[in-house]
């Protein structure tokens, strides 16, 4: 059964940002160690483009949300990606220790609060967000407001 990744042919700007940014995750030097990862390939590697068009989705839509502060959140518990037919594409290994922890490593996002499990039941998500790093990687995007075009910077929309 072969994995469905969803690449929208619309958006070439975002699909480029995901290359780049798993690339870098494919090449990148862990903290600790003294070479990379094995290279993940075919359904591992699509598994973790969709890892990182997850996080990238999450993290910049909500970014750009006008509310004070804003933040996405992701499931840390191994038991959250045991495998089902609901749950193909993400894994624990490659969606948290690979591409989540990877990208904070590599400045893409910031980690904002550290989720937790209590005994009485109280749960928390673990919440992140983009940092500037991830948003400059998108082009620029003219704006318009019934007047004059402005060209500007997605980190200038928001300020952090």
């Amino acid at each position: 059964m072969s994995l469905i990744t969803t690449r929208d042919t619309r958006y070439p700007a975002f699909h480029k940002v995901v290359d780049l940014i798993t690339d870098e995750l494919q090449e990148m030097v862990w903290l600790g160690k003294a070479k990379p990862r094995r290279r993940l390939k075919d359904k591992h590697l699509e598994k973790l483009k969709y890892s990182v068009e997850k996080l990238v989705r999450d993290s910049v839509a909500i970014r750009h949300i006008p509310k004070r502060k804003t933040l996405a959140s992701v499931h840390l518990g191994r038991d959250r990606y045991k495998a089902s037919i609901y749950n193909k594409m993400l894994t624990y290994r490659i969606h948290v220790e690979r591409c989540f922890d990877g990208m904070i490593e590599l400045g893409y996002l910031r980690l904002e609060k550290k989720g937790a499990n209590g005994s009485a039941g109280n749960r928390f998500l673990t919440r992140y967000s983009a940092t500037n790093k991830l948003l400059n990687k998108f082009p620029c995007k003219t704006h318009s407001n019934n007047g004059p075009q402005k060209r500007l910077r997605h980190s200038a929309v928001v300020a952090e």
